[in-house]
């Protein structure tokens, strides 16, 4: 019996303003690894400075969207802030590119 496995079943979906963050980040010099594929509560992606390698975790969620209890569990117990990002210019506001 051959078993088939979908790459597509395990592709994990991202908010809407997903990619318009990591955009925005991006525009401004700054490396993102988009870890949003990982799951388990892992954050969406790593922003870094280049300058200095300064790092923010960043969980990116929709206007209402919540954190799930995964989310939740790996902020607590990683020890690591865990920073919840819902639009470009909070992601700006984050990195210091906006006041």
């Amino acid at each position: 019996m051959t078993r088939r496995y979908s790459f597509r079943s395990t592709l994990r979906a991202t908010d809407a303003n997903h990619a318009a963050i990591v955009r925005a980040a991006r525009d401004c010099g700054y490396h993102v690894v988009d870890t949003h594929m990982i799951g388990r509560g892992v954050p969406d992606c790593v922003v870094i400075r280049p300058s200095d390698q300064r790092a923010w975790l960043v969980e990116i969620k929709t206007e209402t969207g919540e954190l799930t209890e995964a989310e939740v569990a790996y902020a607590l117990r990683s020890r690591t802030l865990v920073h919840v990002i819902r639009s470009v210019d909070e992601i700006l506001k984050l990195i210091g590119a906006i006041t």
